[in-house]
């Protein structure tokens, strides 16, 4: 493996023995280091892009590591920053995180937690790089127009409220792996599920939305193989809300069945709440999937906190994917991080043959759209080719 070859990596402490250390250690994992014990100075020549990871001692007398994070930041937001310490404290660790930093790492560091945490860092720098890239090749998708009778046309949409399904399917095995619970409603008014989140959002009635939603979705599991998933759609915001977490209660007997899809078209806030309530909810047994990917926030946070067992294309990505080379180079690298990652990939809005069979080719066996099966109640039967 040539030098450089995992990652560029820059150091930035006070203390040159140290420093030193670190420097034999990543360069015999194979990471191209530069190091500096002045902040200012490593700030001068520092770029968007530049490194892969960013090392800093909190404690430093010219700058601390907090301020050289904000001011990396500014420079560039998608670099991951690990913040060291040798005088932990429950308030530093906590401005660490609020602050954006992806570990916070007390010394000594043992090499093996060094190399690990870079290794980490590195790949998610990549991810989040790719997925900006992904942003700007799609196509944007423009938001629903609101309308003055927006509170009566979502009462109606709420009674006709209905779910219907269609199948995520594995190409290779020709097997159902799950499926998705996709909102439907019969007011001709809110013409797509899209119009109805957002009319619920301009309301301030999306609890009330998904909740019904919730309550709706999970009474397709009685005709579903044990084995088969049922995708729910997951509004960020609801991560931060404590009925959420009284109200899911009644799907915790079939928890392990449950997928929450988490948009990337809206950007998580409350970050702290979330992170608590995305820890109950794993040990509960639910697992998470962002959705969207390629179409929306495209920043390292959201993805580092949700740390998501799935990922799904957006259809903006995989549409017309068998002519377009960028795309083709996009999805393949985003399949192959993530399957570092151990995390799995779906191919969301598949409509042809050439789009299912460049996708098989990059990688993606996971495959959900109107190519398959379209959206249906009741459960529709899948095309196989």
């Amino acid at each position: 493996m040539s030098a450089g070859a995992n990652g560029r990596v820059v150091i930035v402490d006070d203390d040159a023995i140290l420093v030193r250390a670190y420097e034999r250690c990543l360069r015999f994992a194979g990471f191209d280091v530069k190091s500096n014990t002045s902040p200012r100075h490593m700030l001068e020549g520092f770029e968007n892009g530049s490194a892969d990871v960013v090392i800093a001692d909190i404690g430093m007398p010219e700058m601390d590591g907090l301020g050289l994070l904000a001011a990396v930041r500014k420079i560039d937001p998608d670099v991951p920053v690990l913040l060291v310490t040798g005088m932990p404290t429950i308030d530093t660790a906590i401005a660490a995180i609020e602050t954006g930093a992806l570990r916070y790492l007390v010394k000594p560091i043992v090499s093996d937690e060094l190399v690990a945490s870079v290794t980490e860092a590195t790949r998610l720098c990549k991810l989040a790089r790719l997925r900006r890239e992904a942003t700007r090749v799609a196509k944007s998708v423009p938001p629903p127009n609101g309308r003055s009778t927006l509170r009566d046309a979502f009462d109606r949409a709420m009674d006709t409220l209905y779910m219907a399904y269609q199948p995520i399917v594995d190409v290779t095995q020709k097997d159902v792996f799950g499926h998705e619970a996709l909102v439907r409603t019969r007011e001709s008014s809110i013409p797509h599920p899209g119009a109805l989140f957002a009319t619920a959002e301009k309301l301030g009635m999306l609890p009330q939305l998904a909740r019904k939603i919730r309550m709706v979705a999970p009474h397709v599991l009685e005709h579903l193989d044990p084995s088969v998933a049922l995708f729910v759609n997951l509004h960020p915001r609801e991560l931060a809300d404590e009925q959420f977490a009284r109200e899911i209660e009644t799907l915790l007997p079939v928890a392990t069945r449950i997928v929450f899809e988490v948009s990337e078209r809206v950007s998580i806030d409350d970050l702290g709440r979330c992170r608590a309530r995305l820890t109950q909810l794993r040990q509960q047994g639910f697992r998470l999937a962002v959705d969207d990917l390629g179409a929306g926030y495209a920043g390292l946070t959201s993805f580092a906190l949700l740390e998501p067992e799935i990922v799904k294309l957006d259809m903006s990505l995989i549409r017309g994917v068998e002519s377009s080379s960028i795309k083709q180079k996009v999805i393949g690298s985003l399949i192959s991080l993530c399957t570092e990652m151990n995390v799995r990939v779906i191919g969301e809005g598949v409509e042809t043959q050439q789009e299912a069979d460049v996708l098989l080719e990059l990688g993606c066996t996971l495959q959900q759209g109107y190519l398959h099966a379209r959206p249906a109640f009741p459960i529709p039967n899948v095309t196989w080719p």
